[in-house]
């Protein structure tokens, strides 16, 4: 696991937009999607890259046979994906902490690193599968954000939506919580799906007693963001969504793999995190 530092604005003030899966050099890549969201990323903001950028798949996949391959931006190899990224990504050169590998990438590593490129590229770090981000505000540490692509897709069973939805997010929160626990907030991609789970803590009531004998309820408080151990109530839990699209575009006569399969439709999006004096405020989903 690497450990990566990066300073906050002098305000303290910005948001952190966390994306992945943007699958360059798939036919079914939200190509649009992405640069609009590059287009709202404002000067103090940052933008954490979650993996799987690319496609990075060889003709014996089963994935190029589909001819799902990007013919219409002559993505054909996983360079010309990774050169695409650097391009699209130069407005906001030197305002990416870190770039992560996906599983994608990863099987072809024993040749080429292509996230270690791109992060070079974009004046980033590279952050392997897994990270911890040091948020630095005023020189100290204000707090850590815990980052892995992941491997894993929480999903229910019930049939009730509610009660779904309630599943999806516990289950994240479960896989997340014991992962690292100085975090203010954790985040993993893979899945496609956009979620997010806020702390709970606030929610939960207890009791004390004084000396007189008076009995007194209180809701649990937030923690110090920076705290070395913070609960996991306390926590936010977030999968950072995904800009490949189920179906490939009509008239393409083309067939994506997730259509093959009978994949669920997905939000095209990300999440954006908000600081406000240096302090994690809020997580929410940005859907294009």
């Amino acid at each position: 696991m690497e450990v990566v530092t990066w300073a906050l604005p002098k305000s303290g003030d910005c948001s952190i937009y966390l994306a992945g899966d943007f699958h360059y050099g798939a036919l079914t890549c939200s190509r649009s999607s992405i640069k609009q969201m590059i287009s709202g990323i404002q000067k103090n903001d940052l933008l954490i890259l979650m993996g799987d950028l690319i496609e990075a798949i060889t003709p014996d996949d089963r994935r190029w046979q589909t001819t799902s391959v990007a013919w219409q931006d002559k993505l054909y190899t996983p360079q010309e994906q990774a050169e695409a990224i650097v391009r699209d990504l130069k407005s906001v050169k030197g305002r990416i902490p870190v770039v992560l590998a996906g599983n994608h990438c990863w099987k072809l590593m024993n040749t080429v690193c292509f996230p270690q490129i791109i992060a070079t590229a974009l004046d980033s770090e590279y952050g392997g599968a897994a990270c911890v981000v040091h948020f630095k505000f005023q020189g100290k540490t204000a707090f850590r954000f815990h980052l892995m692509h992941g491997g894993w897709t929480p999903f229910s069973q019930a049939k009730d939506v509610v009660q779904a939805d309630a599943n999806i997010r516990a289950a994240l929160k479960q896989k997340l919580q014991d992962q690292m626990g100085d975090c203010i907030a954790h985040f993993t991609g893979h899945g496609h799906r956009l979620i997010v789970q806020p702390p709970t803590a606030h929610r939960q009531l207890y009791i004390n007693t004084s000396e007189a004998g008076k009995i007194t309820q209180h809701y649990k408080v937030t923690p110090q963001q920076n705290a070395s151990y913070i609960h996991f109530d306390s926590r936010w839990y977030g999968m950072t969504g995904s800009f490949l699209k189920l179906y490939s575009p009509p008239g393409s006569k083309a067939i994506g793999y997730a259509e093959m399969v009978g994949l669920r439709p997905n939000e095209i999006g990300c999440l954006k995190a908000t600081i406000k004096g240096g302090q994690l405020a809020n997580v929410s989903k940005v859907v294009y």
